[in-house]
């Protein structure tokens, strides 16, 4: 009985050894950090996505490195999760369903034609596609700023009558509880330029009243009210377009401020990035101070000022690339984008957005665009995906 009582013991050591093991590889598995989201998500009924477990592909013990996954990411998923577009219309058509379940787009931006009390449905609709190819969840992006530009009913108030922080921040949840209502995660909101009262915004009611430091202020509460609720904030126009008397969605503007002067434009973008805004917007303006060649949204060193100066690391993107205002093919215009530092090209035309996705995708293939350049924005873009999850 002793012999028989010593391997009863030793097998049931055995099997909690094992069952230990399993556990092990289970938790390693689960909390393993992927270099995208590989799993399909599903889209709730609130609006909300979830995430399916990841699951191991077959003779896999665990995931692999990050490094193997992000040699796995083909140029296509890489270059399709840069571009962001308009649709047409109130109903998705069935390119724009084949794109996103394609990968060839990683957002999809509404204008004021494609609202409708049918809008969650359909957007639910785009996510389904998109998850039904295995990609990440889409951005679904609006200008919701208050003023002129609101392309749904309802809140915000325009900011110039905004006349206190807890007004903003107030006014930022309220905006945010409408958009996610209809499964919207991206406002393209606060205008954070500095009119002085002045200039196109100051006329169309979208920019914060006061000096720098007060937009800062006041800019800073609104972001901080939408992403309480839920939605990605972003800061524009970098570096700021406040005194400029003409849109920059149809001529381009010029900003002659010296160096030192765009130092106070900036005052609120740099709160902003330091109360952790998701987005900032390039501008569609030259800046003399820091590049009198080219546009923000084309230029490496506005974007380096962004970067180091003003010490923003999340998503930049920029302002529509179809805009009138801009010379060049649009394919052209993403690739120059991407190429000095923006992470999205935008763009309000859903043929306009498709034509920047292979423009992008020849320049990658091509080499023009590394494959460490085309990562870098990766990574920022699927961990604010991530986010608002």
């Amino acid at each position: 009985m002793g012999r028989r009582r010593r391997i009863l013991v030793a097998v049931a050591v055995g099997l909690s050894a094992c069952s230990v093991l399993g556990s092990l590889l289970l938790v390693r598995q689960l909390t393993a950090t992927p270099g995208r989201l590989s799993a399909r998500p599903s889209v709730t009924p609130s609006g909300s996505f979830e995430k399916a477990p990841t699951a191991l592909a077959a003779g896999e013990a665990s995931a692999p490195p990050r490094e193997d996954r992000d040699d796995r990411l083909t140029l296509s998923q890489l270059v399709g999760q840069m571009v962001i577009s308009g649709i047409d219309g109130g109903t998705p058509d069935a390119g724009t369903l084949r794109a996103v379940r394609e990968g060839e787009l990683g957002g999809i931006l509404l204008f004021s034609r494609n609202v409708s009390g049918a809008l969650p449905a359909q957007v639910q609709l785009l996510q389904e596609n998109a998850a039904a190819g295995g990609n990440p969840p889409l951005f679904v992006a609006t200008d919701q700023e208050g003023g002129t530009v609101k392309r749904l009913p309802g809140p915000p108030k325009s900011p110039r009558l905004m006349a206190s922080e807890e007004e903003a921040r107030s006014e930022g949840q309220a905006t945010a509880a409408l958009l996610v209502s209809n499964h919207i995660n991206v406002n393209f909101a606060p205008v954070a330029d500095v009119t002085a009262g002045q200039g196109f915004e100051a006329a169309q009611g979208r920019g914060f009243p006061g000096d720098s430091h007060r937009v800062a202020a006041l800019a800073d509460a609104f972001a901080q009210g939408l992403q309480s609720g839920g939605v990605a904030a972003t800061a524009k126009h970098f570096p700021g377009v406040g005194s400029l008397s003409v849109d920059t969605d149809t001529a381009l503007g010029r900003v002659g401020a010296s160096a030192a002067e765009l130092e106070e434009q900036v005052v609120p973008f740099r709160q902003l990035s330091q109360g952790g805004v998701d987005m900032v917007m390039l501008a569609n303006a030259v800046y003399a101070g820091w590049d009198a060649e080219k546009p923000a949204v084309f230029s490496s060193k506005v974007i380096g000022q962004l970067r180091q100066r003003v010490g923003f690391q999340g998503v930049v993107i920029t302002d529509d690339l179809n805009a009138a205002s801009l010379s060049g093919d649009v394919g052209t215009r993403a690739v120059e984008a991407v190429a000095a530092g923006a992470d999205i090209a935008l763009y309000g035309s859903p043929a306009a957005g498709l034509a920047a996705y292979a423009a992008l995708l020849a320049a990658a293939q091509s080499g023009r665009l590394s494959r460490s350049r085309l990562l870098e924005s990766h990574d920022r873009l699927i961990a604010l995906k991530a986010k608002l999850t």
